[in-house]
């Protein structure tokens, strides 16, 4: 009798095992996080993306998310920060599509050196991804540099099973997205105690101890 053994780095990579494999005994290894910023009260309600601004499937997750849920945030002062990496200008030619109306709250950081300053002064970040593969490590990342997170159900998934219990607020559709962000964006100290229930969670669910 032979046991395949499998660390896998998803949640849904281990269940494909399983169902192709179920004498396997899998494993949900997940990828470590070296070190946490504590996360703080920011006072201005700004929203964070970040993602490479030349791959398609992030194109398109911006695009959704300016199309409709952008346009239906209340708070007067939120704004959207999206940062990500740019191969070349015609990456952003995409943007031009919406109204200077839409855009004016809309900022726009193009291969920045670095993210940290980005992070320390948002609120909540923001993944609209509209699919999946593995776990998404822009999540992990907002999560140790002190954010928390509002994300579509593709966008954790991977990380975080359908209906399973986290501090990430999963939201099924654009509507609720807008519902969820409403609610909780204009919330300085909901945001801070989201942060904060993030990266304890995560610290649980990471400290794999290999039997």
């Amino acid at each position: 009798c032979q046991m395949l053994l499998s660390r896998c780095r998803s949640l849904s990579e281990m269940k494909r095992i399983s169902r192709l494999l179920p004498s396997s005994n899998g494993s949900f290894l997940p990828p470590s996080i070296s070190s946490y910023s504590n996360p703080v009260e920011t006072r201005r309600p700004i929203f964070h993306f970040v993602g490479s601004l030349f791959m398609e499937n992030n194109i398109e997750a911006i695009k959704e998310y300016l199309s409709s849920v952008h346009p239906y945030i209340n708070d007067r002062r939120y704004e959207l920060w999206i940062a990500g990496r740019v191969d070349r200008k015609e990456n952003l030619d995409f943007l031009n599509h919406y109204s200077s109306g839409l855009m004016e709250n809309v900022r726009v950081f193009e291969s920045p050196d670095s993210l940290k300053e980005i992070y320390e002064q948002a609120r909540l970040f923001v993944n609209p991804a509209l699919d999946s593969a593995g776990v998404k490590m822009k999540v992990l990342d907002a999560i140790s540099n002190g954010l928390g997170v509002v994300s579509s159900a593709d966008g954790v998934e991977g990380l975080v099973e359908p209906g399973g219990d986290s501090p990430i607020c999963i939201c099924d559709s654009t509507e609720s997205m807008v519902t969820s962000i409403n609610r909780i964006l204009p919330d300085s100290s909901l945001c801070l105690n989201m942060a904060r229930k993030s990266q304890l969670w995560y610290r649980d669910i990471s400290d794999f101890r290999f039997p």
